[in-house]
């Protein structure tokens, strides 16, 4: 079920003037947000998400941790996300959090997630899970940390390099026994 009057608008044949597509996206119309679909043997179109807005700022909603770490997408689910702060492996503005902690625009996360540490600046706030282009609008991750996931990433790299190819052979085996026994 499509609105006629916002498919003129919404066809990748007439887009707004001035915008690429990415920025159209993000900048959303009459309130919406863009969403691309793919739409059978037509190709792809863009539609506007219904009772989704962009993310509001004010600071009058303030927006609990684990709902704001879910909208932003570092978590599947909001019972993860709370799970994951009752866990200890976020902080809040260089202190502990939990997961009905109130977030602000401005606040500082640091997320560990297994190897990698995220240092997050919240941009915006959300309550609701909206697409990944939206989310990633929600927050800034600060140099320091883009670099050290970066090399802790060529880090890991070069130790998959140095390990063997895979399971050992049947003769491999047999010769890892011969050294064990030997020693």
């Amino acid at each position: 079920m499509r609105d006629r009057g916002a498919s003129d608008q919404l066809s990748p044949r007439f887009p707004r003037e001035g915008l690429s597509r990415t920025s159209a996206l993000l900048q959303g119309v009459r309130g919406g947000l863009w969403k691309r679909a793919l739409c059978g043997k037509r190709g792809t179109e863009w539609a506007i998400i219904e009772g989704m807005s962009r993310p509001e700022s004010s600071p009058a909603n303030p927006v609990r941790a684990d709902v704001w770490l879910w909208a932003a997408r570092f978590y599947k689910t909001r019972s993860l996300a709370k799970q994951a702060i009752e866990g200890g492996r976020i902080d809040l503005n260089d202190g502990s959090c939990k997961p009905a902690k109130a977030v602000h625009v401005g606040d500082v996360f640091r997320i560990n997630r297994g190897e990698e540490r995220l240092e997050i600046e919240v941009l915006a706030l959300s309550e609701k899970r909206g697409p990944a282009l939206v989310a990633q609008a929600l927050y800034r991750e600060s140099e320091a940390s883009i670099a050290a996931r970066e090399a802790a990433k060529a880090q890991r790299k070069l130790l998959g390099a140095m390990a063997p190819p895979g399971r050992p052979d049947k003769q491999a085996r047999r010769e890892l026994r011969r050294l064990k026994d030997s020693m």
